[in-house]
């Protein structure tokens, strides 16, 4: 039954003085913090912003009475409501703005937001101030969207980092969208500048295309004109496909909007990592790299699961090969290695992991570092530590495994926090958390991927819950798996972004080979 929330006649929050939010019952606040659908349905995040504003906006397929942006301004899962994997200070729902007092759904409304709602995008702008974001060089929020739906249902983002564009940034106020036709870019600036670009990563392979600021960019906007890059990772070769749709550079804001089809991005999940930069005699400047999930479609299927595969052995074994050979014979299958060298990174440089993870990439397969943090009890600066030595010894690795993930109870949701940021501010793109058993949803979105199940054989079912959230945030390893199950994978990849599965293990190590069955996984995976 849907339980009444207090809605006033004209739609809004009922509020005693039009200032405060009543607190709900215990089952809907809990409906909350875990709020999806079968399917999530929110996409093209953008939270960005200048000197003096916040811009928060996301597209929808399923609409809602009631839009919401929740704020983690303290970056603290602990305080405020409990959503999405985080604690959220603050509010935004359709035009106002709310600071959580709690407990439970208490909120006390600050002020209006400009607010515009239309074409499946919804769209906040509101001073820094008014949620204490005010630092001109090191602001950092977590922020998730939600979308309300009719019946009482919901419809969750997972967890975006904001880290906010410095006062004295050139470019600021970027938006990034998209309909089933087009994609449409946007960035203001300051200053003179003589070429404004958009580096684009389509197949999110940093490996693959013109290497630069931590991606490898396929396609390139230069102006009004769209480029595809044709050179190796450090050659500034590219062929020129001609003017993009429209391309307008009035009143300090570019806009471009290029069609879906001259980047090959169709399917209806396309992804793309992507950043805005400007430059002019010698000077130049960039944004953030910025992870564009795309909104609808113009036809396609739903597109391969992934698989992320523990690569603890030897990179001169069979095993390391036979991925690569797996990988190029199903190169749609996006593939994630994890590689250890020694418990982690070294101390030293080995060639030989060196030459073998440069193969991996070659092939188009992501490598990830290992690190260990028994769940939770490992000292931060130990772990960092292990960060630091990946990026050092390894430069080209791309990503971090942690190992020995906390699930049991939400206390070490800020240290994941702390370790996802530290990591990225180290360069790395992509980290995946292995508690190794189902999680709790304050975890998701502290780091890209969960590994939710790592024991003997499949598992009878998959937690209900995890259809609340994108598939890309879970996955399973599996072993002791005497051939991949099609229905199985079937059903599993409707939840499960990433799918992996050997029949090793009855000697205790399951991750020092790889299944024979490696290139029917993927094959099923496509």
């Amino acid at each position: 039954m849907v339980m009444d929330r207090g809605r006033d006649k004209e739609g809004a929050m009922t509020r005693a003085t039009r200032s405060s939010i009543a607190v709900l019952g215990s089952a809907l606040v809990s409906a909350l913090a875990t709020a999806g659908t079968a399917q999530a349905t929110i996409s093209s995040a953008n939270a960005t912003n200048d000197g003096s504003n916040i811009t928060y906006a996301f597209q929808y397929s399923s609409a809602g009475p009631y839009y919401r942006t929740y704020v983690d301004a303290d970056l603290n899962a602990g305080t405020g409501f409990a959503v999405g994997g985080v604690g959220a200070d603050y509010l935004v729902e359709n035009g106002f703005l709310y600071r959580y007092v709690g407990p439970g759904w208490s909120w006390t409304q600050l002020s209006a937001a400009t607010y515009t709602n239309n074409a499946n995008t919804a769209s906040w702008t509101f001073p820094r101030g008014s949620i204490g974001e005010t630092s001109c060089t090191n602001e950092t929020a977590k922020v998730v969207f939600q979308v309300e739906l009719s019946g009482g249902t919901f419809d969750t983002s997972s967890a975006l980092s904001h880290n906010y564009v410095p006062c004295s940034s050139p470019l600021f106020d970027s938006l990034t969208t998209n309909d089933a036709s087009n994609v449409y870019y946007s960035v203001q600036y300051s200053g003179s500048w003589s070429l404004f670009h958009v580096f684009l990563d389509t197949d999110q392979n940093a490996s693959t295309g013109y290497a630069t600021g931590g991606l490898g960019a396929d396609y390139l906007l230069e102006n009004g004109s769209l480029y595809q890059h044709t050179g190796g990772s450090t050659s500034w070769t590219w062929t020129n496909l001609g003017s993009v749709a429209a391309y307008s550079n009035t009143g300090s804001k570019v806009n471009w909007t290029v069609s879906r089809s001259s980047l090959h991005e169709t399917a209806a999940n396309e992804t793309a990592n992507l950043f805005y930069h400007v430059q002019s005699s010698g000077t130049a400047a960039q944004l953030p790299v910025y992870t564009h999930v795309y909104w609808g479609g113009s036809g396609g299927s739903a597109g391969p699961t992934g698989t992320i595969v523990p690569l603890y052995s030897d990179p001169t074994s069979p095993a390391w090969s036979a991925l690569i050979a797996a990988k190029g014979n199903h190169p749609s299958v996006p593939v994630v290695a994890i590689v250890n060298e020694n418990n982690g990174p070294g101390t030293t440089v080995v060639p030989k992991y060196t030459t073998g993870i440069g193969n991996l990439q070659n092939a188009g397969i992501t490598v990830i570092g290992y690190v260990w943090t028994n769940y939770g009890a490992r000292a931060l600066a130990d772990v960092e530590n292990d960060i630091a030595l990946w990026k050092s010894l390894y430069p080209s690795v791309t990503g971090i495994f942690f190992d020995g993930m906390a699930y049991q109870d939400t206390s070490f949701v800020s240290y994941y926090q702390a370790l996802d940021s530290y990591a990225r501010s180290k360069g790395f793109t992509y980290t995946v958390g292995n508690p190794g058993a189902d999680t709790l949803p304050q975890y998701v979105g502290t780091v890209n991927t969960i590994l939710v199940y790592e024991s003997p054989g499949l598992p009878g079912s998959l937690p209900s819950w995890h259809a609340s959230y994108a598939p890309s945030n879970f996955g399973i390893i599996p072993y002791q798996v005497a051939s991949p199950d099609q229905s199985f994978i079937s059903t599993a990849r409707q939840t499960i972004g990433f799918i992996y599965m050997t029949n090793d293990g009855a000697d205790g190590n399951p991750w020092d080979s790889l299944p024979p069955y490696m290139d029917a996984l993927l094959a099923d995976l496509q």
